[in-house]
């Protein structure tokens, strides 16, 4: 379970939760593209199946797309049986909609416990929180003064926090971290990276 990872990398994760929706997403998507950033989808199973062309679009400019649970439960003392059928389904939607097997699993509101972890390892899954939030407009513009090399950001592309303000004041948080120095790129590479820095 992490986090964030040491800075030594020069890298943060850019994370979006509650996606694909048909109204922000393709927002979200437009954004990235203009930054020329990628950045990691935790979607839910349930809108991934509604939404698939939304995963391939995700897939197709080079972003992943990861597990966040079939619909936005609190998975802390779920049943076991139920809580692994539905992240099994959720990577099967996603998978169904042309992505590679998923390799990373938030589970809603961040909350885990050993059941759950015991769900990830059954089914290959590194979990992955985050270490700065930006719920609101003010938050997401002050992601540039809070966040670092080796961070997780967290925002939303669906449910109801998402916004075009949030999204523009993202937008510029993100371009003064790129003007920083700082690569802005997935969870699992940011992952990656960090694991083949010498101990």
């Amino acid at each position: 379970m992490v986090f964030q990872t040491g800075g030594e990398t020069g890298k943060l994760a850019l994370t979006f939760d509650d996606g694909p929706d048909p109204r922000w997403t393709p927002l979200v998507l437009d954004m990235l593209a203009r930054l020329q950033v990628r950045a990691t989808f935790f979607v839910l199973g349930s809108a991934a199946q509604a939404h698939p062309e939304l995963i391939a679009r995700e897939i197709d400019e080079g972003h992943e797309v990861a597990v966040h649970n079939w619909v936005h439960t609190d998975v802390y003392g779920a049943d076991f049986p139920e809580l692994t059928s539905s992240v099994r389904r959720t990577s099967e939607a996603i998978m169904a909609a042309g992505a590679p097997p998923p390799r990373l699993w938030r589970p809603p509101y961040g909350r885990v416990d050993a059941p759950a972890l015991m769900v990830a390892a059954q089914q290959e899954l590194d979990v992955l929180l985050w270490s700065v939030h930006s719920p609101s407009t003010s938050a997401a513009a002050a992601v540039k003064d809070v966040a670092g090399a080796g961070s997780v950001v967290l925002c939303h592309d669906g449910r109801a926090q998402p916004s075009q303000a949030l999204f523009s004041a993202l937008e510029g948080a993100v371009h003064s971290l790129q003007e920083q120095g700082l690569t802005v790129t997935t969870g699992s590479d940011l992952l990656a990276s960090a694991s083949k820095q010498p101990a």
